[in-house]
């Protein structure tokens, strides 16, 4: 497949727009190089980002005027007779960026990390003592709703995104983790559940089953809920965001 491709892009008959397209198109990789970035991609986006949407279907479950919100919002942005570029459109949204960033650090997929100060420093005039370790729900990073879902934490009061979510700096938010070694895939990741997130509530409405009131997280590399999520959904015809 990679010599296929590779044939193509020189024959300049490759109009594909791709992950192993835009590898070969950037003249940057060998084949083992193109075969190791593309299996990272596939096995980084599969399993986390099919967690982290459920994760932001139940949060939104258990909220149902938030999830009517974000209906609103796509809604708005998207409507069904505008050839827009959906991608791009849905990347600007703040309430849609704002509740997928609240998901990310309530649930990170991967909620656990070995990286700690080695040692004493600073990072600007903060002090970082040897071993600390940063987490997503400090109430001294987050405040005293660090537990709740709050999308408006990552939208400032001109309606724009906040990129710290309140927060003193955006290194608080440590489910990619920072620098080189961050998460290779963190965009693409965004990108799906925008899309993902956008088609669901736009098609449909939903709510906890009746049985399932509380739902707790387990997993050792991973996260989801302990015995799966039931969700009862409501088809939605399209422009109706008041439905359900």
């Amino acid at each position: 497949m990679i010599q296929e491709k590779r044939d193509a892009v020189v024959k300049n008959a490759d109009d594909h727009f791709d992950i192993l397209s835009l590898l070969i198109k950037s003249n940057n990789f060998s084949d083992e190089e193109l075969k190791d970035q593309s299996l990272t991609v596939l096995a980084a986006r599969h399993e986390t980002t099919a967690s982290a949407i459920t994760w932001a279907c139940y949060l939104l479950s258990t909220r149902q005027e938030i999830q009517h919100k974000l209906r609103e919002e796509v809604l708005e942005a998207l409507p069904s007779d505008s050839p827009l570029d959906v991608s791009g459109t849905l990347e600007r949204l703040p309430y849609l960026n704002g509740i997928i960033n609240e998901t990310l650090r309530l649930y990170p997929t991967i909620p656990v990390t070995q990286r700690q100060a080695i040692h004493d420093t600073h990072i600007a005039e903060y002090p970082i003592p040897k071993g600390t370790v940063q987490i997503n729900r400090s109430t001294e990073v987050w405040g005293t709703d660090a537990d709740k879902l709050l999308p408006e934490r990552w939208v400032t009061g001109a309606g724009k995104p906040n990129q710290t979510g309140g927060a003193n700096s955006n290194y608080d938010f440590v489910t990619f983790l920072h620098g080189p070694r961050s998460c290779i895939s963190q965009n693409f990741a965004r990108a799906e559940m925008r899309c993902l997130l956008a088609a669901m509530v736009t098609s449909f409405a939903w709510d906890l089953t009746m049985e399932q009131k509380k739902v707790l997280p387990r997993g050792v590399i991973t996260i989801n809920p302990a015995h799966g999520l039931y969700l009862k959904l409501q088809p939605l015809q399209r422009g109706n965001p008041t439905q359900g």
